[in-house]
C-alpha cells in the first residue's frame, strides 16, 4: 500500500508540473459540451480545459524541444488524441440518457466543441 501511495504522489506531482507548464505556455483553452434532448432537457459539461492545437503548433522550436526532452510533448499528444474521442463519449452519454428516460434516440442531439 505504501508503494502505491508513493507512486500515486509521484504521478500527481508529475501531472501538476505538466499542468503548470501548460498554463505558463498559455496552451489551455476552456471547453464545454452539451447534450440536448429534443424534449428540451439538456446536460452541460463545463469547467474543463484542453490544449489548443493551434497554440501548440505556434510554439518556437526550442520550446517544443524542451517539451519533447522532458516527456511533456508525448503527454500533450496523448491528451489531444484522447480528445478526438470526446464526441463519441458524449454520444454514448446521450444514448444512455435516452434509455434511462425512455426517449427515442431520434430525440437526442449530442453537441460539443471538444
Amino acid at each position: 500500500m505504501l508503494n502505491f501511495l508513493k507512486e500515486y504522489q509521484a504521478e500527481y506531482n508529475r501531472t501538476r508540473l505538466l499542468c503548470d507548464k501548460l498554463v505558463e505556455l498559455e496552451l489551455l483553452e476552456p471547453m464545454q459540451a452539451q447534450i440536448k434532448l429534443k424534449s428540451g432537457k439538456q446536460l452541460s459539461l463545463t469547467g474543463f480545459q484542453s490544449v489548443s492545437r493551434e497554440k501548440l503548433n505556434a510554439l518556437p522550436p526550442d520550446t517544443l524541444s524542451e517539451l519533447a526532452r522532458t516527456g511533456a510533448l508525448e503527454l500533450i499528444y496523448m491528451h489531444l488524441f484522447s480528445m478526438t474521442h470526446f464526441a463519441d463519449m458524449m454520444e454514448r452519454v446521450a444514448k444512455s440518457m435516452a434509455r434511462e428516460q425512455n426517449v427515442s434516440l431520434a430525440d437526442v442531439e449530442p453537441r460539443g466543441n471538444a
